[in-house]
């Protein structure tokens, strides 16, 4: 390797030192050619060392143009004799010699590659016992528990509800129920029914009651007076249900409304207003039926809706109809009013019964109160 790289330094001078000669002998030559021409070029510095002019001079025996249209006394020689005379050329003499080349032994010597022995050893790699340890996961008693949702104790109870009424006798009566709520047209009907003194009779669904939004509708028609009755936890027909599964159904309502409410159903809606034998035997409570249909559930139509009540009415009706339904909402708006002005008395289930003297039994379904 050592002596590869001197052996190419040499040549390197060696060529370097024949280019410098021939570059010397090349401007010798040029200013030979230019002295025998007669022309040369000089730069003269000002004392600032910022200017240069160049000068072209003739050593021609002609007269210059210009002065021969000025004057035409005097000889060629006289006229001669006046331009400036060329400064000497320099002699090959006293041309600078060129500096010799520099020999090999001036030549700082070249340092010599690093060998495998000056490479610095790399650092050794992190060891297992050089990584620092991760911190321990979080556990269980770390992980801050999550506040716990609010209860049917965090919803605030309204004011006392509403004590019952004593009805008369000799006006009729009829009870408006809305089953599978609480639903879109709760609120609605609640606002008119406190805006008429008027009363109804609610029919829950569990499933509905797991919603705290209904949940509110529910105890706000509990403390206007509405009578509060089961329409089962999943509205699942009782003929398909032994009576142990009935059971069942309303005792998870009455859970809930004795969370919400302080009270359990003292009324039953069996679901699509299926009875059986089972239903008979599980029976803690009346059940409730229908004498008019409106049929919102069908129609979707207020009008339709007040049509049917206002053409079948009569004293004693249990009207169903949904609170689920916007447009029964909207049919109420009409028919409450409507109805409180034709005399009609508007009642609970338990009320207008015992207006009219009806003591109803368990497991006896009921569809009117004539």
């Amino acid at each position: 390797m050592k002596q590869w790289g001197k052996s190419w330094f040499y040549r390197i001078t060696f060529f370097t030192a024949i280019l410098m000669l021939i570059a010397g002998i090349f401007y010798l030559f040029r200013k030979l050619i230019l002295a025998g021409s007669g022309q040369f070029v000089s730069y003269d510095v000002t004392q600032e060392g910022q200017t240069a002019s160049l000068v072209e001079k003739n050593n021609s025996k002609e007269v210059l143009s210009e002065r021969t249209s000025d004057t035409s006394a005097g000889s060629a020689a006289d006229r001669v004799s006046d331009e400036p005379a060329f400064s000497d050329v320099p002699e090959p003499d006293d041309v600078p010699a060129l500096s010799e080349p520099a020999e090999p032994d001036n030549v700082p010597a070249l340092s010599e590659p690093a060998g495998p022995d000056d490479i610095p050893a790399p650092s050794e790699p992190a060891g297992p016992d050089d990584i620092p340890a991760p911190s321990e996961p979080a556990g269980p008693d770390d992980i801050p528990a999550p506040s716990e949702p609010a209860g049917p104790d965090d919803i605030p109870a309204p004011s006392e509800p509403a004590g019952p009424r004593v009805l008369d006798p000799e006006r009729p009566i009829v009870a408006l129920t809305f089953d599978d709520g609480p639903g879109q047209g709760t609120t609605a009907i609640l606002d008119l029914l406190e805006q008429y003194d008027a009363r109804a009779t609610f029919f829950v669904i569990g499933l509905c009651l797991e919603q705290p939004v209904q949940t509110e509708k529910l105890q706000r028609a509990f403390y206007l007076g509405c009578a509060i009755g089961s329409h089962t936890y999943d509205h699942i027909s009782f003929r398909e249900l032994d009576a142990e599964q009935i059971r069942s159904q309303t005792e998870r309502v009455n859970e809930q409304l004795m969370q919400y409410t302080g009270f359990p159903a003292d009324l039953v809606r069996p679901p699509y207003g299926h009875i059986t034998d089972e239903a008979r035997k599980a029976a803690e409570t009346p059940y409730i039926h229908w004498s008019i249909d409106t049929e919102d559930w069908l129609s979707r139509d207020a009008q339709a809706i007040v049509a049917m009540v206002q053409e079948n009415v009569q004293d004693g009706d249990i009207i169903l109809m949904h609170d689920i339904y916007p447009s029964t909402a909207e049919a109420c708006e009409t028919l409450i009013p409507w109805l409180i002005e034709q005399g009609y008395q508007l009642a609970t289930v338990p009320e207008m019964m015992e207006a009219r003297g009806i003591a109803m039994e368990n497991g006896h379904m009921y569809k009117d109160a004539r």
